[in-house]
């Protein structure tokens, strides 16, 4: 959306907009006269035209409540506006069951758009209503006028510094020159921190220099005292040692021991303990090894076939004694007829000779089974036994071999102990001599204690003969950087005095001086100072009709610094004797007692009267 710089109110029509329940249509010329009683709708006429602008009332209250008519719930603002190139637009701002819509010239736009075409909420009702800048904004106004302050060219400030300032700040990056001070007065403060620091390093140095000779001195002392007690034992450990020949015995240990370890015996292999593992489990699975019968299911079952065929014998032979004449049949249970009685004896007799046969034969299979049985047991003895036998001569040679080879090894490892032992002895002959393990202990921490000393004397040499640095040089340099970074900080300074002189220069108004920040001349920095005053007096002590001409010059200088030429909207015009000349819209607010809302533009036919506003 591209910006309207300038524009005039035609006409605008409102509905449920505070006092105007029923549609009410105004019209507007280049200065319009808004009159009637108090309470007639003069401000609700203003209020729906920042209301259709900005969505808020002209005072920016954003209470859509109390903007309402007391018997609609809908909203609906139609504004005609002519802008600076004459061409007209329709601004229409419409609120239904809680919902915002506008449109522009009939299509639908946001309220950022119209913050793009008009300006943000603050400035285009700091132009329209003239009491809106001090009363509603306050201080926020200095953020208002500072971000629409014109920028201020570089070269036009530095032309009017001196020519050593200008040398300073040539290549020197001012886009920011508060923050530019802010550093240099970090730096400066630093580089005065820095040389408290190096007046405590020229006092450390000093003592340091003086620690250190000191410490050299002590040093030496200390080392000929060591050497002194080395010495004194030294000389008592080697009283009667024949060196040569102890080491020569040594010579002859060390070879034998060396001999001894390339001859080692060889040990038990994991071949032969697997052996021997596999020999013990053998031996344990024959011990538990018992004979498992060939013939035990078929001894079983035979033995069954013929415990059945007796009992089957038993109850034929029974049933043939009760069959007589007269007799119940065992199988249809009826009385037998005499006829009967013979067949059903001898069909009897023969089945028990079928039972007598077979069982006989059960019997022979018994018998046969049993003696196979029997052979198999004593094949299963002789063959087991001569497995044990053979099995323990087997575990008892690797046994015995296992054992001859840890005799072995034990052997070994004795005779390398003695050897060990004799060359520990000659050792400690050589390094002991005629020093016990009390003495021997000392002469080592002396000799630790000798070594420590050498090296703490070393370093401490070292640091003596290491050159000192020249502090003093160092001093002076600091002391250089301090006197440039405080000319530099002066010339900006005076920079910055210049640029605000000239950026402030915008806000001059006749009447009302707005002041902003004040600039600290000793530290370049700007400490807020927001102050407003109307012929050099306070905002608050002003009359309303003081205010109002204050209001207005300040609503002339947000046109002049945003370049946007609006309406501007004075209310109670009758308390101000005389209005300064405005160039764009006016709408001029009047009360007259007892009278109807009206609009009248002068030059223009009396309008008829406006309904009265509910």
């Amino acid at each position: 959306m591209k910006k309207i710089t300038g524009f005039q109110i035609t006409r605008m029509s409102a509905s449920g907009f505070k006092c105007f329940q029923e549609e009410q249509t105004f019209d507007f010329g280049s200065v319009s006269f808004i009159t009637g009683a108090n309470h007639a709708g003069k401000t609700s006429v203003v209020d729906a035209i920042a209301f259709a602008v900005t969505g808020q009332d002209r005072y920016g209250g954003a209470h859509i409540d109390k903007l309402y008519c007391e018997t609609l719930p809908d909203i609906e603002i139609h504004l005609w506006i002519k802008d600076d190139k004459g061409a007209s637009h329709e601004l229409v701002r419409t609120r239904k069951r809680d919902k915002m819509q506008v449109t522009w010239d009939g299509y639908a736009i946001r309220q950022a758009d119209l913050s793009q075409m008009f300006g943000e909420k603050d400035e285009f009702l700091s132009i329209f209503n003239p009491l809106y800048f001090i009363e509603t904004l306050g201080n926020d106004g200095q953020t208002l006028l500072q971000r629409n302050l014109p920028l201020i060219d570089h070269k036009a400030v530095l032309e009017r510094l001196t020519e050593p300032e200008q040398a300073l700040l040539e290549n020197v990056s001012l886009l920011s020159p508060e923050t530019f001070l802010k550093t240099i007065r970090e730096e400066i403060r630093d580089l005065e921190e820095g040389k408290l620091v190096l007046e405590g390093q020229k006092v450390q140095l000093i003592q340091q220099q003086r620690e250190n000779k000191e410490a050299v001195a002590q040093g030496k002392e200390r080392m000929a005292q060591i050497k002194t007690q080395i010495d004194a034992l030294e000389q008592k450990r080697e009283v009667g040692i024949d060196r040569p020949a102890l080491e020569k015995q040594l010579e002859g240990l060390h070879l034998r021991y060396e001999e001894l370890l390339r001859d080692k015996p060889e040990e038990i292999s994991p071949k032969l303990l697997e052996q021997l593992r596999q020999a013990e489990l053998a031996q344990e699975r024959l011990r538990v090894k018992s004979y498992e019968g060939k013939f035990t299911t078929a001894l079983a079952e035979t033995q069954a076939a013929l415990q059945a065929a007796a009992a089957e014998h038993k109850q034929i032979t029974t049933i043939l004694s009760h069959t007589q004449p007269d007799a119940i049949c065992p199988t249809c249970k009826q009385p037998l007829p005499n006829d009967a009685v013979a067949q059903a004896q001898e069909n009897l007799r023969q089945k028990l000779r079928e039972v007598t046969s077979r069982g006989q034969g059960l019997r022979s299979q018994l018998n046969d089974l049993t003696a196979l049985e029997k052979q198999a047991r004593e094949t299963f003895e002789q063959f087991h036994q001569q497995d044990v036998e053979k099995n323990a001569t087997l575990l008892a040679r690797l046994q015995g071999q296992r054992a001859k080879m840890e005799q072995e090894l034990r052997d070994y490892e004795k005779e390398l102990a003695d050897l060990n032992s004799q060359i520990q002895d000659r050792t400690a002959s050589l390094i002991y001599g005629n020093l016990d393990d009390e003495e021997m202990q000392r002469l080592s921490a002396l000799h630790a204690e000798e070594q420590e000393a050498e090296e703490e004397l070393a370093a401490l040499e070292k640091v003596s003969a290491r050159p000192a640095p020249d502090l003093n040089a160092r001093d002076r340099e600091v002391d250089k950087l301090i006197r440039q970074k405080k000319l530099l900080m002066s010339a900006a300074v005076n920079y910055l005095a210049v640029r605000n002189e000239l950026s402030f220069a915008s806000l001059s108004m006749p009447q009302v001086k707005i002041s902003l920040y004040d600039l600290v001349k000793t530290t370049g920095e700007l400490k807020s100072a927001f102050r407003f005053q109307y012929n050099g007096r306070d905002y608050r002590r002003l009359s309303h009709s003081e205010k109002l001409r204050a209001g207005l010059e300040v609503s002339q200088l947000m046109k002049r610094l945003t370049g946007r030429r609006y309406p501007v909207f004075i209310d109670d015009v009758e308390s101000i004797t005389a209005l300064p000349k405005l160039l764009d819209q006016i709408l001029l607010a009047r009360v007259v007692p007892n009278a109807p809302l009206s609009i009248v533009t002068p030059g223009q036919q009396a309008p008829e009267p406006l309904k009265k506003a509910s």
